[in-house]
């Protein structure tokens, strides 16, 4: 045991005496040089997670959505370029799956007539986002408090049309069809978030139509509010 207190005293000496002879061999030009990333610097990334209700409402009856039961879960990257003290600009690459719960009653149309026990569309997206970030307030060593104003662009990469019915002698069908043709290809819209350091309050709204025109039907709601956490940051 004495052994052991002696070999800690030995190295936490050497560790304090290192520490001083690194200090007095340090270059004052090279310390007054500002890193080029971390959140208050000319470049920062990080990842995020978030997740959004659906609250928009549909061009008609026809397509009504479940309040609720219809959300958005998405992650993805994201980087900052600093331009001042109060402004950036910046983009992401985020995957969106967007689930849209239908509402079974006879003015559903949506994608066609037929009633379920439980009837859903789900689009799995891949996109771009540009933004345009205006810092307020005291930050320090923070990310802070921002406002981002910016625009998106999907790739619909795939959407499946999910049903679930219980039959009368308690047996249950799920049905799921993939590889639709009345969807179209991309997305676009605009997007805002207003944040509190890892953390911030978003909203999307998608501009473009989701469906092919000749298919003639409603389109689904076109606006989505959630919130976004900031993870693994540099």
């Amino acid at each position: 045991m004495k052994k052991f207190i002696l070999l800690l005293i030995i190295l936490i000496s050497t560790e304090y005496s290192f520490s001083q002879s690194v200090l007095m061999e340090q270059d004052v030009k090279k310390d007054s040089i500002l890193p080029k990333f971390g959140k208050n610097y000319k470049n920062y990334y990080h990842f995020f997670v978030g997740f959004g209700a659906i609250i928009g409402q549909p061009d008609s009856a026809g397509s009504n959505i479940k309040y609720g039961l219809s959300n958005n879960i998405n992650f993805g990257y994201r980087y900052k370029l600093r331009l001042c003290n109060l402004y950036s600009i910046g983009f992401e690459i985020a995957y969106n799956n967007y689930a849209f719960n239908l509402k079974q009653d006879s003015s559903k149309v949506l994608p066609n007539k037929l009633l379920h026990d439980k009837e859903k569309l789900t689009f799995n997206n891949i996109g771009l986002g540009i933004y345009n970030r205006f810092n307020f307030g005291k930050r320090g060593n923070r990310i802070g408090n921002y406002l981002d104003i910016g625009a998106y662009g999907d790739w619909i990469c795939g959407v499946k049309h999910f049903m679930k019915d219980e039959q009368s002698n308690g047996n249950i069908i799920k049905t799921t069809i993939s590889h639709l043709k009345y969807y179209e290809t991309f997305a676009y819209g605009v997007s805002a978030s207003i944040g509190f350091n890892w953390f911030a309050l978003t909203a999307k709204y998608r501009m473009s139509d989701m469906f092919v025109k000749s298919y003639n039907y409603p389109e689904l709601p076109r606006l989505t509010v959630g919130i976004q956490l900031g993870l693994l940051t540099k």
